[in-house]
C-alpha cells in the first residue's frame, strides 16, 4: 500500500477488492512488535472508518498472548505462523468474544490442524465471502435505488450477519460439549 494514503482510511471499493492476506504477503522473518503493527496498518488500513482508529494495538495483541491464543513472543519477535493467527483474530475479534475465540484455537488445536491448514481454510472462506459481498454490492448499485431499499438492504445484512454470528456461537458451543471430558 503507498505511503500516501497512511493517513486517512481508503474508499469503499478497497473492501471489495480485498481477497485475504495471501501466505507469500506475510512477512518470512521474525518481526518485532512496531513492524508488526505497521504490517497491520498497511494490510487493513482501508478497513478504518477514520484515520483515528487503530486496526489492532499492543495491548489487544499482548492479551491474546496473556489469554494463550498465541504464543509468546521470541526475543521479542513474532513469527510467521503468529502473524498468520493473529491475522484471523483480527477478523473474528468483530464478531466473537475473546473467550470463544480462544475455545475455537483449542479445538483447532486439538484437532491437529497445522497452522498453514488453517490458515488456508480461513483464507479460502474469506475470499469466498468477499466475493460475495462484492457481488451483492454491483447488483446492488447497477439498478436505481431509493432510500428505503438501501435501508432495506442495510437491514438484511445485519439481521443475516446476527443470525450466522449466533449460529456460529451454538457450533462453536456443540464442539465445545463434545470435547469435554467425562466426569
Amino acid at each position: 500500500m503507498e505511503r500516501e494514503n497512511m493517513s486517512k482510511p481508503i474508499d469503499g471499493q478497497h473492501i471489495l477488492d480485498y481477497r485475504g492476506v495471501e501466505h507469500e504477503d506475510i512477512p518470512n522473518i521474525d518481526i518485532y512488535m512496531d513492524q508488526l503493527l505497521t504490517f497491520f496498518d498497511q494490510e487493513y488500513e482501508f478497513f478504518k472508518r477514520s484515520s483515528k482508529e487503530n486496526i489492532i494495538t499492543k495491548s489487544m495483541i499482548n492479551n491474546y498472548v496473556k489469554a494463550g491464543i498465541i504464543n509468546k513472543p521470541r526475543k521479542k519477535k513474532y513469527n510467521r505462523d503468529q502473524v498468520k493467527i493473529l491475522i484471523i483474530i483480527f477478523h473474528l475479534k468483530q464478531v466473537m468474544s475473546i473467550q470463544d475465540i480462544q475455545a475455537l484455537f483449542r479445538r483447532v488445536a486439538a484437532s491437529g490442524l497445522s497452522n498453514d491448514a488453517f490458515y488456508d481454510i480461513f483464507l479460502n472462506t474469506e475470499k469466498t465471502a468477499y466475493e460475495e459481498l462484492s457481488n451483492l454490492y454491483n447488483n446492488t448499485l447497477s439498478s436505481e435505488l431509493d432510500d428505503p431499499t438501501l435501508i432495506n438492504t442495510i437491514i438484511t445484512l445485519t439481521t443475516e450477519a446476527c443470525a450466522k454470528k449466533r449460529l456460529a456461537e451454538k457450533l462453536l458451543h456443540k464442539i465445545m460439549e463434545n470435547t469435554k471430558p467425562d466426569k
